[in-house]
């Protein structure tokens, strides 16, 4: 038995019995188990294991300012759909209000229209009332021509 820096090296060159080698191995299994567990291995790993745990905390970082961000562009948006629903709102109300103005103008006018043609007509009548029986028909056809004159 040799102790080479802080290793126990069991060389066995006596020993036959194969029961006593394998109880040996299994001790020595179990030596290397528990110190191992009392004097933990210093990995390699570890400055990647702080690096990457600084990288773990970065990612988070950068996931939520993502996700701040995205939830600013969905108001944004949002926002820009109300707006452009209102101003479409609104030029129908707008749209709506002339059409019925253009309309209401319209009645009046075809109301003023009649009035006139009834005025008119009254007074056709009035005024052609006795003299119909003299009139000739060029002269019919004088007036019929100076009416069609007038409603242009």
């Amino acid at each position: 038995m040799k102790v080479i820096f802080s290793c126990l090296l069991i060389a066995i060159l006596d020993l036959e019995s194969d029961s006593l080698r394998n109880h040996l191995t299994v001790l020595a299994e179990s030596l290397y188990k528990a110190r191992s567990m009392i004097y933990p291995l210093l990995n390699k790993t570890s400055k990647i294991g702080d690096t990457l745990h600084g990288l773990a905390e970065v990612v988070k970082k950068e996931h939520k300012k993502l996700l701040a961000r995205k939830i600013i562009i969905e108001q944004r948006k949002e926002e820009q759909e109300r707006q452009l629903l209102e101003k479409q709102q609104k030029s129908n109300e707008e749209a709506e209000q002339k059409r019925l103005a253009v309309e209401f103008e319209n009645r009046k006018r075809n109301a003023s229209k009649r009035k006139s043609k009834n005025v008119k007509g009254k007074k056709k009548k009035l005024y052609f009332k006795g003299s119909w029986e003299n009139l000739t028909k060029q002269a019919v056809m004088e007036l019929a021509l100076n009416e069609q004159l007038r409603e242009k």
